[in-house]
């Protein structure tokens, strides 16, 4: 990376942990029941064939982990599109998920996007940021940068930190909505404050290049040590690039500084 002419991340430069991170509903979605197995699973097997919604979802779950019952992605699948069908968003973002990973099942990117639209119009936040995802690299639907805005913004707006993130890299580059830095900004601001490494990175480099926000050295530098702390090999240049540029006194309030936010500002685990 040229620091002297620093470009924001991408979106999805950590894109393959949004999905280990589905995958893992996969495998810990009915962990907390376990110490009441198998009783809990036959109780919850004459619910759900009674019809009720939650208890068919708790069921998909506990055959997708193989928790109380033989591991079985089909009867996994079974059960969550009966709680789909009565509208159980839990369980569309789950069909979803295994559409889209293809686990055991045939993988069918439309039928994931299908499945996600039922759970996001019913303002399901991860399905909100997967159909976004879906948009913007175009599995299972038309790309469309408008419409991946639209989604990522409706995640965002919920908190959602990687949505947010996303939408101040769309800002920046003016994929789908007009180019605006200072938006960028904002966003990338509201998921470096969850803990989001790449949007602390990347309002490093907003500050650095005055992007946004006035230029200002001693914040590029707090950003970039906070992401370089939270494991962002990309901060470390622009940080010592910062670092030797600041004065010794400068430099010393920005550390201090720096170290309240990485203490504050700590990644989701």
């Amino acid at each position: 990376m040229d620091v002297t002419q620093s470009t924001v991340i991408p979106p999805y430069k950590r894109y393959a942990r949004s999905f280990f991170f589905a995958f893992c509903l996969l495998q810990s979605a009915s962990y907390g029941h376990a110490a009441q197995e198998p009783i809990t699973t036959q109780k919850m097997t004459g619910l759900a064939e009674q019809g009720y919604a939650e208890a068919q979802y708790k069921l998909g779950a506990h055959y997708a982990t193989g928790n109380g019952v033989a591991q079985d992605i089909k009867k996994s699948m079974a059960w969550y599109r009966k709680a789909a069908e009565q509208g159980h968003t839990d369980a569309q973002y789950m069909m979803g998920i295994h559409y889209y990973l293809g686990k055991r099942i045939g993988q069918d990117y439309k039928q994931a996007v299908a499945w996600f639209l039922k759970a996001a119009e019913q303002s399901h936040v991860l399905a909100q940021y997967q159909l976004g995802s879906r948009y913007f690299d175009g599995k299972g639907v038309a790309q469309d940068n408008k419409q991946a805005v639209t989604w990522f913004r409706k995640a965002a707006e919920q908190g959602h930190a990687a949505a947010q993130y996303n939408l101040g890299v769309l800002y920046v580059n003016g994929q789908g909505v007009a180019q605006n830095a200072k938006q960028a900004v904002t966003w990338f601001r509201k998921a470096a404050e969850q803990g989001h490494t790449d949007a602390q990175g990347n309002l490093g480099i907003m500050y650095f290049n005055g992007q946004g926000v006035p230029q200002d050295d001693g914040h590029a530098y707090v950003w970039s040590s906070v992401a370089s702390a939270n494991g962002s090999t990309s901060a470390t240049e622009l940080r010592d690039f910062l670092a030797k540029k600041l004065s010794n006194i400068k430099l010393e309030e920005m550390q201090k500084l720096a170290a309240q936010y990485f203490e504050r500002y700590q990644p989701v685990r």
